[in-house]
This record gives C-alpha cells, structure tokens and sequence, in this order.
C-alpha cells in the first residue's frame, strides 16, 4: 500500500541580486588596493631613508677652516713634475685647488692628509672635476720610495704619471735637488684612488682606501678616531633585541586582525608571505646602505657607539663627522645603517615565530618544521656576517658573501611559501634540470656582482660594449680575484690596481653574456608550455632579464646612479624569488594547498 510522501520546508537565503559584474569589480578594486598597501609597507624604509638622506639633512651647513683674505695670487714659481718635466705656474689657474704643503718625508700623518684630501674631492660626486688635488714639496729631497710607488700607482710604472688631461689637472708636487723652485706632480690616469676609468670621462673616478689606517675613513688630527671605539659592545643588545620584539608585533598584530576567521595553517602562510616580502625589502634596503657608503655609519655592532639608536649617539657622531664631514660618519649614515639593522633584527624575530610555531603546529603543516628551523639559524649566520661587515672595515668577502646570504634566505622563504598556495607546476624533468642550471649560473653572476660591488669597480670600465675604448684592455685577474685581501688592497698588501679593478668589471660583464642567454633560453621554454601559469612565469623572466640589462647598461653609461644600482640589486633579488618558486611548485612531492573538504558524505 502506497504512504503519501512527506516534505519538510526550511527557509533559505534570498537569492543575491546585486549586479554580478559590479560585484566582481569591487573585488578587484579591494585586491589592487590591498596588493598597493604591501608595496606601501615593504617600500616603507626605501623611501624614508630617501627623504633622511636627501631632504632632512640633519647634520646642516658647516664651513671648517677660515678663509684667507686678502687673497694671495700664485707667484711665478719653476714647477717640474715628479719625473722633471716643466710645468707653467699658470696652468694651475681657472681651476678650484686643493692643496697640501709638506716635505718628502712623508709620514703616517701625511698619509692620512693625503687620503682626506682625495676623499674630500670626491666628495663633490659629480662637480668633483671643478676641484683639483695639488701637493707641495718644499725641500729638495727625493720621495721616499713607497711614497712615490702609491703616487704613480704600480711600482715601477710611471707612464701613467706622464699621463694627464689637460695643464690645469694636477695631483701632487716635488722638487728636483737643485732647481730653484717647487715641482708639481699631474694627476695619474689608472690609480685605484683616483680610479680614472677611461679616456675623455671625467666623473669615472672613485676613491678608496688605501692604506690599513685610511680604511678606518675617520681620521683626526690625532690619528684614527675609531681607534678609540670598541668594535663590539654587546651593552645595547637587550634594548635592541627588546625594539625588534616591538617592532614585530607590529606585523603579527595586522597579520592576526586580517587572518582572524583563518586556522593556524592560514595565518602561518600569511606570515611565511609577509616576512618574504620583508626580507627582500631587507636586501634591496642592504644595497641602499652599501651604494650611499652608510656600511660604517655606525662604527660598532650591534648598537650606534653603544647606544639602541643614534640619538643616543649624537655627540659620538657630531665627534666623528666634524674629524671628516664626509663619513663615514654622518648623521644620515649613522640613521641609514641602523634602520637597515632594526629591519634585519625584525625579520629575524618574525622568523623565529614561525619556527615555534611550525614545531608546535607540525602536524598540520605541509613541509617539515627543519625548514623554518634551517631559515632560522641562516639569520644567525646573517647576522654575524653583518657583525664581521662593520669590525672588519667592509672586507670585500665578507660583504659579497653577506649578499648571497641574504638571497639564500630569501631563496628558503619563497621555498616554504610555495607549498602553501597555488596549484603544482607541472614541469619536464629535462627543463627542470634546465631550470637548476639557470639558477646555478645566476648565484655565479650575482657573486661576480657582488664582487664588483664591495670592491667598487663598477665605474672600472666606461663605454659599452668596449671598456675605455678596448675590446680586451688591461686586467690582472691575480689582484683583483684574491679573496683573503682588504679593501683597496691587493695580493701583496699594497694598493689595488687599476687593471685588478677592470677585471673584476670585466669577469662580470663577460659572464652576463652567458647568464643572460641562458635566462632568455629558459623564458622562451617557458613561453612555449601549455600552461597558462608556465607562460607567464617565462613572461616575467624575460622582463626581468630585460631591466637587469638596461639597470645594468645604465650604471655604466650613467656613471652609477644610485636609481639604476638599486634596481639592478632589485631585479637580481627578483629573479632568485622567481626561479625559487618555480622549482618549488614544480617539485615532484610539492604539495599545494589543502584539499577542499567536501560539502557531504554519502551514507
């Protein structure tokens, strides 16, 4: 016997009549604005040190020294260069002077007013050409041999003191026993001080320290000044590690509002995507402070002259930057340096939250808690890389392998980032291979770079594709590639080369040619995938491959504007993160995401 058929009815929702269209675009609308407020953030301290280093300007105007009036004219002297050539007193004029008068014999002080003098012009960057160095020899005497060496620039080589640009370029002075009157010594092409790097190019110069004593930058009339300054003061450490703490709650605070409706695995991805992002503001904010010469701001680690910021310092500093109103010491630098510190202090907090939190939550997690774990003692190493960057007076080593740290953990971020979103790439194991090789060939380049960098070779060659008008100038490999040497130095102890600069410039350059081919080759399989999310992957590469060469070519055709090296650093940081997650969201275990739960279970 048939049962009539029972029905239940529960109220349901009201459709949504809102207009699908408008919907969609409201949430594109509040996605760009939430993708702008992340670039917001991570440009944050870029653009603050911009606006401390070029608008506020802190340390003022101040004028040392007291000007002679009335004015004296040069009187008609007999002038020789150091190798007896005669030189016209009037070929000193129309031209500003800088100028430094003492005997042959000259002693470590000397020295030291020397290296302030070539310091003190290229001060000036651009306008330093309106400025000419000048050293007067008032005995008779014969230089001391290593006196002379370092003013030629290579022992034994005075074709580059016979050398000159025009009469009224000059740089030092001596006088030949028994002349009647002071010789002047013109300016050298091809010295590591006065890295002039190129014909006809008058602003491809730079100087750098040349002797132990000179690396320390501060000098007074007493000698080093930072001589007196411990190299290390852990005093600070606790009020230091305390800021970063508080720092960091910043960020966990945002992250734990925005994910309140999310589970632990979902707040942790949000994290593991933010402090990715920090840190690679922390690398390009890294070569901000490298390229405006703020490494040693800060003359101690981890604090200012022992104090959490340099408002606790600022008789410290006011000391250091009236000794050399230059630097390294400044106002501006002391600031630069130490946001860069509390930065990396805060990114290293954040990672340490996500260690804990990955042990405690390991259960739940799509990769294995050592990887927090591994990221976390990378910062460590980090850290005393930065620690060994200040007490060892920018060692070129230990600032090349402090970049390359700070991508390797950019590299173990983005690793862990891509296990949780995105769906799986699915790669050939042939391309794949292809795609560990590009990225082994771009550590090389971005090493080489690095290397240009620390030891400041970048303006060693100008012209493109030539270097100072040669397919193949100059190079000594052997100075230039020694890598337990000091900053200006050479194999031997004595000064840098000229040569030993362009190759280093040189090897970068040459290897490009290798990176760049394979980056494009890898773009263009990419480009040729089925995949949608492949082809934009090969997209992006060939973009950033693009503007690396473009930043690139500008810092040598441009003289090295600080724009352009920023984003060279940038674009290199870009194709690590790149490459990091296509191999990881290509790996054959990589899984992507948590499986959706289903809306029911059958009976």
């Amino acid at each position: 016997m048939a049962e009539p058929l029972g029905m239940t009815v529960h109220d349901v929702a009201a459709p949504d009549l809102a207009d699908p269209d408008a919907v969609e675009r409201g949430r594109t609308r509040r996605g760009r604005m939430r993708m702008l407020l992340v670039l917001l953030v991570c440009a944050a301290p870029v653009i603050a040190s911009y606006f401390t280093y070029f608008v506020i300007r802190p340390e003022g105007r101040t004028n040392y020294g007291e000007l002679i009036l009335p004015t004296r004219g040069l009187p008609a002297l007999a002038l020789r260069t150091l190798d007896g050539a005669e030189v016209p007193a009037a070929a000193l004029r129309g031209q500003w002077l800088l100028v430094v008068v003492g005997s042959s014999a000259c002693d470590e002080r000397c020295e030291q007013r020397l290296y302030m003098q070539r310091q003190l012009r290229e001060m000036l960057g651009r306008e330093r050409d309106r400025l000419d160095k000048v050293w007067f020899i008032t005995d008779g005497a014969t230089l001391a041999a290593p006196v002379a060496r370092r003013r030629r620039g290579r022992s034994g080589d005075d074709r580059a003191a016979r050398r000159t640009r025009g009469a009224g370029r000059l740089a030092g002075a001596g006088r030949r026993a028994g002349a009647g009157g002071s010789s002047v010594h013109r300016r050298p092409q091809g010295r590591v001080d006065d890295a002039h790097a190129g014909r006809g190019r008058a602003r491809a110069r730079q100087a750098r320290p040349r002797s132990p004593a000179a690396r320390f930058g501060v000098l007074g009339p007493g000698g080093p000044l930072m001589d007196t300054t411990p190299l290390v003061d852990w005093a600070p450490l606790a009020r230091l590690l305390l800021l970063a703490a508080t720092i960091a709650l910043v960020p966990l605070a945002w992250l734990w509002l925005r994910q309140r409706g999310s589970d632990t695995r979902g707040r942790l991805a949000a994290l593991t995507a933010l402090t990715m992002f920090l840190t690679f503001d922390l690398v390009v904010f890294g070569s901000f402070t490298r390229l405006t010469d703020s490494g040693l701001g800060c003359p101690d680690w981890p604090g200012c002259y022992g104090e959490v910021s340099p408002f606790g310092a600022r008789d410290d500093i006011h000391a250091a930057q009236s000794a050399t109103p230059g630097g390294p010491v400044t106002w501006s630098k002391a600031w630069i340096e130490m946001i860069h510190r509390y930065l990396a202090m805060t990114v290293g907090a954040l990672i340490l939250v996500m260690a804990v939190v990955s042990w405690t939550q390991r259960q739940r997690l799509p990769f294995s808690p050592w990887w927090p774990t591994l990221t976390l003692v990378w910062v460590v190493v980090q850290g005393l890389f930065g620690k060994y960057t200040v007490t060892l007076k920018l060692y070129p080593l230990i600032v090349t392998l402090h970049l390359l740290g700070g991508l390797l953990l950019l590299a173990l971020l983005a690793a862990q980032h891509a296990t949780f979103s995105g769906r799986r790439l699915v790669l050939g194991r042939a391309l794949r291979r292809g795609a560990w090789v590009v990225l082994a060939l771009l550590g090389v380049q971005i090493a080489l770079g690095g290397w240009v960098s620390s030891n400041y070779a970048v303006l060693a060659c100008t012209g493109f594709p030539q270097c100072n008008g040669s397919w193949w100038p100059a190079m000594d490999f052997g100075h230039g590639f020694t890598l337990l040497r000091g900053l200006g130095e050479g194999r031997d102890g004595s000064g840098l080369t000229f040569e030993a600069l362009v190759a280093v410039h040189m090897a970068h350059r040459l290897f490009a040619l290798a990176a760049i081919t394979a980056l494009l080759w890898l773009a263009w399989r990419l480009w040729r995938q089925p995949e949608a999310a492949l082809r934009r992957q090969g997209a992006g590469l060939a973009a950033l491959t693009g503007l690396q060469f473009a930043s690139g070519l500008s810092n040598v055709v441009l003289g090295w504007p600080l724009v352009a090296a920023l984003g060279h650093s940038a674009g290199a940081a870009g194709m690590v993160l790149l490459l990091t997650l296509l191999l990881a969201r290509s790996a054959p275990g990589c899984v992507a995401g948590a499986a959706p739960r289903p809306l029911a279970t059958a009976a």
